[in-house]
């Protein structure tokens, strides 16, 4: 987001009702600032008290579990910035993305990266690495092509400043594939 705002928590299920969620993010500051907001009426969703510039994570704090997908993003709902989805028979409890935002006055340090992927033969997946600074300048840190999987512990973790935005991506060479990602390191205080 351009500008710390309040968000809006949805659900694509009319039916989600009293799921309570943790949003993990960032206020105008960049310091960390969390809300739980308890979503009580499904489809129209809840605004946050709180205004948030990034989210980090959301995930659910207690049963019950989400029927549909629920949504943390731009009150009009225009923009999703995190989603918390469901697989056949349950909720997948917390969103899934692989996009962090380092807090003010905390250093990141990427420890590993590790991916899975279904792509054999000719076909390969692009990994690579991008921030971008507050002030928009932009980083590819790294690209590297992969078939199957794409492992990297780091013998000196990879620092990454304050309010340094990070997406880890993985995009198919062709058609569509499953992908899987986990990424470890540090946030460490500045003092």
């Amino acid at each position: 987001l351009g500008s710390a705002q309040q968000l809006r928590l949805w659900s694509e299920s009319a039916s989600d009702t009293d799921v309570s969620v943790l949003i993990s993010g960032l206020d105008a500051s960049y310091a960390i600032l969390t809300e739980t907001v308890v979503l009580t009426n499904g489809t129209t969703g809840v605004t946050t008290t709180n205004s948030f510039l990034r989210v980090n994570n959301i995930s659910l704090t207690r049963v019950p579990q989400n029927v549909g997908i629920i949504h943390v993003g731009t009150s009009d709902k225009a923009t999703t910035l995190a989603y918390i989805g469901t697989t056949s028979n349950s909720s997948a409890g917390r969103s899934q993305m692989t996009v962090y935002t380092v807090p003010a006055g905390y250093t990141f340090y990427l420890t590993q990266s590790n991916w899975y992927t279904n792509q054999t033969g000719s076909q390969t997946a692009l990994y690579r690495s991008w921030t971008q600074k507050q002030g928009g300048a932009v980083n590819i840190v790294l690209t590297f092509p992969m078939q199957q999987q794409y492992n990297s512990v780091k013998v000196v973790p990879r620092p990454y400043t304050e309010k340094t935005d990070i997406q880890w991506q993985v995009a198919s060479s062709s058609g569509s594939s499953k992908i899987g990602g986990q990424i470890e390191g540090y946030l460490i205080a500045n003092t």
